[in-house]
């Protein structure tokens, strides 16, 4: 008995001191701005809104997504009928996968081993397995395809097509379009609930965003937002959405237990674009079309706080912030002497609560 009680007592000491190791071992998640005009992608470090690494020779980015793993950013560009892929860790270009008829947005799977292009003029889904980074299939769905998602479960995906006014939902098993569900004008950017319950998707053309429920494939309701409303995000709760208002300069925040604009941001850039979210929905980062400055709005305050002076303006749309890559490296940092002291101090109190815990009473 007291030997178990000792090595519990001890397991529960040495986890204790371990928690610094892990704390300082997870850096925060990125975000990945692509330079249309430039060919380049800059490395944002949100913590600090500043440039931290850029990615040469990546033509025209102009749909930057981040995979949920964080190992590798896909870059699509449709004039150069390209997807660029590369490794986070290395900072280096691992493949470029030629894909015709506009590869716009990209979307990842779950378990980052499926990559998803919309593909504009060819009014498919082109699928990329991403341990070959070849392409694998095709997906025919609505015309003209901008925005796509995947469900956090990766059961489905879904696609904006903005040339005729709807959502393509896909069964990502099959890999077959199982209902097109009629929603604005020019639907443009799209989103998902992380539940899945819920569709939000941007409609260009009708200044709103609609709402479609994911059991029943129906629009259940329109939102209306700013002017020309084209990048959009869901918080990791599911409670707000933020849409950037391309021809209003602002942001739109939708409370989406009511279902309606409750505030709208007015950003100091011209036609912001692209919206990413941090994982913590602390910020949001709206990216300008025509602008060489990235927005950064406080979720909390509903202000611009900061701006990040990039090369060139872009599109930027996808999942452009995500986690960071793995850093093999950090958990083998020497500790400071501050933090050994603390960990003396950690197991000390370990030991003797082990003693009070052992002593007959």
């Amino acid at each position: 008995m007291k030997a178990s009680l000792r090595t519990l007592s001890l397991v529960a000491t040495l986890a204790l001191a371990l928690l610094p190791f892990v704390a300082t071992a997870q850096a925060q998640a990125p975000a990945y701005i692509g330079n249309t005009s430039e060919d380049s992608i800059s490395v944002v470090d949100t913590a600090t809104n500043t440039i931290i690494a850029t990615y040469s020779a990546v033509p025209s980015p102009r749909g930057v997504t981040v995979s949920p793993d964080g190992m590798r950013i896909y870059a699509a560009s449709i004039s150069d009928s390209v997807v660029t892929v590369i490794n986070t860790t290395t900072g280096t270009i691992e493949a470029s996968i030629s894909i015709a008829d506009w590869p716009q947005t990209v979307a990842v799977s779950p378990d980052s081993s499926r990559v998803y292009v919309s593909t504009t003029l060819a009014d498919v889904v082109t699928v990329i397995d991403a341990a070959s980074n070849t392409v694998s299939g095709t997906i025919a769905v609505g015309d003209g395809p901008v925005g796509i998602v995947a469900s956090s479960d990766g059961e489905r995906l879904y696609t904006a097509n903005f040339n005729d006014g709807t959502v393509s939902v896909i069964d990502a098993a099959t890999e077959t379009q199982i209902a097109a569900v009629p929603v604005g004008n020019e639907p443009f950017v799209i989103d998902v609930s992380p539940d899945g319950s819920r569709v939000y998707v941007s409609n260009g053309a009708d200044d709103s965003v609609s709402v479609v429920d994911t059991d029943t494939l129906v629009e259940i309701t329109s939102i209306g937002v700013g002017t020309s409303p084209a990048g959009l995000v869901v918080d990791s709760t599911g409670s707000s959405v933020y849409v950037a208002n391309a021809d209003g300069d602002s942001i739109s925040i939708i409370d989406a237990d009511v279902a309606a604009a409750v505030a709208t941001v007015p950003v100091p850039v011209a036609g912001p674009i692209g919206l990413g979210i941090t994982p913590d929905d602390a910020r949001l980062y709206a990216v300008s079309l025509t602008d060489s400055e990235v927005a950064v709005i406080d979720t909390a305050t509903q202000s611009v706080i900061n701006g990040v002076v990039v090369p060139a303006g872009s599109f930027n749309l996808g999942r452009f912030i995500g986690p960071a890559p793995p850093d093999p490296g950090a958990a083998m940092s020497v500790p400071s002497l501050d933090v050994w002291s603390t960990l003396l101090l950690i197991l000390l109190a370990g030991l003797i609560a082990n003693r009070a815990l052992l002593t007959p009473r």
